[in-house]
Formats: structure tokens, C-alpha cells, sequence
């Protein structure tokens, strides 16, 4: 499962109302942080993979430990793991979103949120609280990230700005890179051709 734009906009809405900090983080190599391989699987090394190993000329095939992209259970195995984490941390997954957790305090008060589409993580949680920071700070351990991004970060192709006043998202970017489809006169009027 990957984490739904309403959710997305339900996790910006928290952050803004409760006024905390939302910040964007990407696992690097994520499938091979996930959790490891139940079945023997065997695959035919890259030649840069077989040359960092060293493997010699009739040497092509290795083990897998771990779940690698294009693996069918990859993505599956991956989301077992972050949810094993998080929950580990006392992330409680919501019903209606499998992507989304939610953390409370010792005195049940919400102090943050964590939403997760594959290896890109929003997090926004209470700075100034002790058991938030824990949380935190065991997320950042459990996984290998890229540097961690605050107020203005890509997620998923939109662009994310927060400020004082709020969340700001949009897609210029995107948008001054499309051009028009130019038709000529003799194909716009074969209208039942295929586009």
C-alpha cells in the first residue's frame, strides 16, 4: 500500500492545526532494509555487482538475503518492516489508511503522525516533547536515509512549501514543462483515429 493524497492532505491538516514542523525523508536502498528473505532466492549478478564481489567468469549467480527491486514480494516485505517499526515505537496504524500512524503520549494526548508512500516519509510531530523526540530519533536510526528536508521539499512530484501560515502545495514545475500537442489541420479532423 502507498500512502492516498487525502491522506496526504489529512497529515498536512494535522501538522498545520497542531502547529508542527512536517518533514520529508526518502529511504535509500529501501528493499534491502526490509525484512529478510523467508525462501532461497538466487539471481544472476549485474556485472558490476559480480565485479564488486569479485565473483570470477563461471561465477554469475547469488543468494539473495533480502528482498531487491523487481522482486514481486519487495514492496510488500518493505511495508511489513516499516510497520513492524513503527508500531514497535507505538505508532498505531489507522484503520481507513494502512500508510498512516498515529502516536500518543503516556497521557494519551496525540504528540505526532507518520505517513509513509514506499520509501518517502512525511513525519510532523510535538518538537518540545520528550517521548516525540524518542520516536524520532529510533525512526531516523532504524533506516538509512538521505538528509532529511523542512520547509520547502518535493514529495511524490508536488512541491510542498510550510511557513507560519500554513502549507502550500503546487506543481509549477511540472506544469511549465508540458507543451501543447500540435495537430495539423488534416489530423485534427480524424477524429476517430487513434491519439
Amino acid at each position: 500500500p502507498t500512502l492516498a493524497r487525502r491522506s496526504k492532505q489529512l497529515l498536512f491538516q494535522v501538522a498545520t492545526q497542531n502547529d508542527w514542523v512536517v518533514k520529508k525523508g526518502d529511504v535509500t536502498a529501501a528493499f534491502l532494509q526490509g525484512r529478510p528473505l523467508t525462501k532461497s532466492k538466487y539471481c544472476v549478478a549485474p556485472p558490476e555487482l559480480a565485479e564488486a564481489l569479485g565473483l570470477g567468469p563461471g561465477e554469475k549467480f547469488v543468494r539473495l538475503l533480502k528482498s531487491v527491486y523487481g522482486l514481486t514480494a519487495a514492496p510488500l516485505e518493505w511495508f511489513r518492516e516499516v510497520d513492524r517499526v513503527l508500531q514497535l515505537l507505538g505508532g498505531r496504524r489507522c484503520v481507513t489508511e494502512p500508510c498512516c500512524w498515529t502516536f500518543k503520549d503516556s497521557t494519551g494526548q496525540h504528540i505526532g503522525i507518520i505517513g509513509s508512500h514506499v520509501d518517502d516519509f512525511l513525519i510532523a510531530g510535538q518538537e518540545r516533547n520528550q517521548e516525540w523526540k524518542r520516536i524520532e530519533e529510533t525512526l531516523l536510526a532504524s533506516f538509512r536515509w538521505t538528509p532529511w528536508e523542512v520547509g520547502n521539499f518535493k514529495q511524490c512530484g508536488v512541491e510542498v512549501s510550510q511557513d507560519k501560515d500554513g502549507i502550500v502545495q503546487h506543481q509549477e514545475e511540472y506544469l511549465q514543462a508540458l507543451t501543447d500537442i500540435q495537430l495539423t489541420k488534416e489530423r485534427s479532423l480524424q477524429g476517430s483515429s487513434p491519439a
